[in-house]
């Protein structure tokens, strides 16, 4: 299994635009083959910071999320939402 963790920080003005681009793409990944989770949190102490934790079956099955129709416009998308490019990264784990 990998687990991977993607941190950004969404502009404060742009708060809304972020939560709905980012629910569209969750409730679409879930639904891949090979996805076991995939949730989106934000961080209790610092507003506007937010992380991606994502459970994917397979190396594969994160390539094909990476490939697919919703991830690509997600990805045109979000930089105009976040101060910085995210922090991604990814953890192969024992089942």
């Amino acid at each position: 299994m990998l687990i991977v963790h993607a941190r950004l920080t969404g502009k404060a003005d742009k708060r809304s635009e972020l939560l709905a681009l980012v629910q569209d793409l969750a409730k679409s990944s879930r639904l891949e083959k090979g996805c076991h989770s995939y949730r989106f949190c934000e961080d209790t102490e610092v507003q506007n910071d937010f992380i991606f934790v994502e459970e994917w079956e397979s190396q594969d099955a994160l390539d094909r999320h990476a490939q697919q129709p919703h991830f690509l416009s997600f990805q045109d998308k979000v930089a105009n939402l976040v101060t910085a490019p995210p922090d991604i990264r990814a953890y192969q784990v024992g089942e």
